[in-house]
């Protein structure tokens, strides 16, 4: 039986499609931005979700990690994790997100340039005990105001399914997890089929949310999660589900 599961995320929340044969099947997965760590109850949040993805660094042209002091300070990382040890959770690191995903594009063209991002990946989740990552593109060939470009959606998405099947082979030899949020609009949703996403990350985040008259209704949430059951396997999906308002309706 198809079942609708919430992802929930104190900031913008993501839900899923799954075959849940037992409750133990749904996966609820919050995002919290850096701007909520202080004062969180992590064993509150850990006790609910399945997944805590921390929003989130970023990665430079060069493969590089920036803006790592996103990163909850010691003593709160360290809260965290005991919360995601009582509860057999995980706890997972964003990179990416809106104005924050601009180095994806140069950085994916290069196997040099991939190799150094991952490596990096794998050090500082083994650095600061996490379970994995969640890759979050927004979005590649596509210009906010200026949409789709085909020969640049050709070149990005040739270099992401490189990244994901090399993160994938790297992340299974440290025991880490991937995870990716897309675009929901049915182009991004056969491309990520027809490319290695299915392949490599455990679970897709479908952004049903921050579009034109339809920030977070249920008939927007219902048509993503039908297209995307259409296109992609049910079992990996998560449909958003934003925990914050828009005024006015994004345009």
């Amino acid at each position: 039986m198809r079942q609708l599961l919430l992802i929930l995320s104190l900031f913008a929340v993501y839900c899923s499609l799954v075959t849940a044969k037992t409750p133990r099947d749904f996966s609820v997965v919050a995002y919290l931005p850096e701007w909520r760590y202080e004062g969180a109850n992590w064993d509150t949040i850990f006790g609910t979700v399945t997944h805590l993805i921390l929003f989130s660094i970023e990665v430079s042209p060069r493969g590089e990690l920036g803006a790592l002091d996103r990163i909850p300070r010691p003593e709160l990382l360290y809260e965290a994790k005991e919360a995601r040890t009582k509860h057999q959770k995980k706890l997972l690191l964003c990179v990416g997100g809106n104005g924050r995903s601009a180095g994806f594009g140069p950085m994916v063209t290069s196997p040099s340039t991939r190799a150094t991002f991952i490596s990096r990946l794998v050090s500082i989740c083994k650095e600061k005990g996490l379970d994995g990552v969640d890759y979050n593109w927004e979005y590649p060939g596509y210009t906010f105001g200026r949409g789709y470009n085909e020969e640049q959606t050709v070149t990005d998405y040739r270099g992401f399914n490189a990244l994901l099947t090399e993160t994938k082979k790297e992340f299974d030899k440290a025991g880490l997890i991937l995870t990716l949020a897309y675009y929901p609009d049915e182009k991004q949703e056969r491309l990520l089929l027809q490319g290695s996403a299915v392949s490599s990350a455990s679970l897709l985040h479908m952004m049903s949310y921050d579009q034109p008259g339809k920030h977070s209704t249920m008939e927007f949430a219902m048509k993503v999660a039908d297209q995307g059951a259409r296109i992609l396997p049910p079992k990996s999906l998560t449909l958003g589900l934003p925990f914050y308002s828009r005024w006015p309706e994004p345009r």
